[in-house]
């Protein structure tokens, strides 16, 4: 028997290695949507094939528009200056930082235009013609009332940018729009800085995030005169980044605020710091144990999912609680005797309940899926845990002398009637005071408190592009 449970606890602990191995935080946006939907496959096809996932955008706000650029143009050139971080940044247009990219771009035009069209200009632009060209373009300059013309035919005298209508079009409205990188009163920038690592993952992610706001202090440090100027980020590397940063601060509070709570609990009923210190290491065991688990068999995990870690404490911390008190309640009884006594109700609950959450994998949302597979395949291992290292570890160091066989509180009669009203007093409350309502829109999937979606909404609105 000794042989076969340490050959079981072997296995499991070969699968934990294995799904920690496997395990990958997801943090894509879309991946939180049912997976089947031909609109969310449609947009991670343009996601993956069409989106840049390494362009960070970068915005300023100065209450002057002289600052602002002045601001904007020395904060991009601190970033590009970074080498190793920065592949390129862009604050204005690439024509007026590099006039000939404009020329090429006319010059492609031009090439690709209908073989009549492209005979012509060659014609028109002829040796023998040229002096033509050239006294029509004087004599359009002399008579025009068009500022347009007067601007543009003085740059150019052959008329290579008098394009037809059809050509003209193909021009990018970027290119029309001199405003696309400010605001229209100029006191709002925007610049997008292009990462050089690949920003594969989460943590690089993070990574390359602060390391560009290190260079963002650096630059106000340097540049008092810009100290009143605001930064903000947003984009596929800060949506990421802020993302997985909150995902496992929500974690660890979750964990460490329901740890607590179980402690607080057990200290009021029994007063005894080794099975409430037992009870910390086997729960976070456990967690850790569904995480190894969740890797196993579903390999990258949720935003969402990791919501079971308080679920699944909250069920697993009352299965020692249930072998601890009938223990105290029989203390004639080994720790073989108090397990058998108790074990079908564990294990019959971990069954139930895991197989109840097992049903949301039949809904569509992968984060629902995979929470309910997390605090299934959890429950299972909690129980098993419990049962297995709880209470061979307290009976051999005698935790049962002056225990209290049942918390003092609910010993008294009226406990569980009072309980009981303050209970429904409560929830009547509640539903008085503010009624819950379900969203049905898309809004709710949308992220709280985030300031890289808050600066997405500045820049929609400052720039009036959606």
């Amino acid at each position: 028997m000794r042989l076969s449970r340490v050959a079981l606890f072997g296995i499991l602990l070969l699968a934990a290695v294995i799904g920690v191995l496997r395990v990958h935080l997801d943090t894509q946006i879309l991946d939180l949507l049912p997976p089947k939907l031909k609109v969310v496959e449609g947009l991670k096809l343009y996601q993956e094939h069409f989106s840049n996932n390494r362009e960070l955008i970068v915005t300023l706000r100065a209450a002057d528009p002289q600052l602002a650029e002045a601001a904007a143009q020395s904060l991009a050139q601190q970033i590009q200056s970074n080498s190793n971080l920065v592949q390129s940044v862009r604050w204005r247009p690439a024509w007026q930082e590099d006039p000939t990219l404009a020329a090429e771009l006319l010059a492609s035009i031009l090439f690709n235009q209908p073989p009549t069209n492209f005979q012509a200009l060659a014609a028109r632009l002829a040796p023998a013609n040229l002096p033509d060209v050239l006294q029509s373009t004087k004599e359009r300059l002399a008579t025009s009332f068009s500022p347009t013309d007067i601007a543009r035919l003085a740059y150019d005298p052959y008329g290579l940018t008098d394009l037809p209508e059809a050509a003209a079009a193909q021009i990018p409205a970027s290119m029309r729009d001199q405003d696309w990188f400010a605001s229209s009163d100029g006191e709002y920038r925007a610049m997008f800085v292009q990462a050089r690592p690949p920003l594969g993952d989460y943590q690089e992610c993070i990574w390359w995030m602060d390391g560009v706001q290190r260079i963002t202090s650096d630059w106000r440090a340097k540049h008092p005169q810009y100290t009143a100027a605001t930064v903000r980020y947003t984009g596929p590397p800060a949506f990421v980044a802020e993302a997985s940063q909150g995902m496992r601060r929500d974690l660890m509070q979750s964990v460490a605020g329901t740890m607590a709570l179980i402690g607080l609990l057990f200290w009021l009923a029994y007063r005894r710091l080794l099975p409430i210190a037992w009870i910390l290491i086997l729960l976070t065991a456990t967690v850790a144990g569904a995480l190894a688990f969740g890797g196993l068999f579903l390999g990258s995990l949720n935003v969402v999912s990791l919501g079971f870690a308080g679920i699944l404490l909250g069920i697993t911390a009352d299965y020692a609680l249930a072998l601890y008190q009938s223990s105290l309640a029989h203390p004639e009884l080994t720790a073989d005797e108090v397990q058998r006594r108790v074990r079908a109700g564990i294990v019959w609950s971990a069954v139930t309940t895991g197989g109840a959450f097992l049903i949301l994998r039949a809904g569509g949302f992968p984060g629902l899926t995979q929470l309910g597979t997390l605090v299934a395949c959890g429950l299972l291992f909690g129980a098993f845990v419990m049962l297995s290292v709880f209470l061979p570890v307290l009976k051999r160091f005698g935790h049962e002398e002056n225990v209290p066989r049942l918390p003092a509180l609910s010993r008294r009669p009226a406990f569980a009637k009072w309980a009981t009203v303050a209970i429904v007093a409560v929830t009547l409350a509640g539903w008085a005071w503010r009624r819950p309502i379900i969203d049905y829109t898309g809004e709710a999937l949308q992220p709280v408190n985030s300031q890289a979606y808050g600066a997405l909404q500045e820049m929609e609105r400052e720039l009036n592009r959606s």
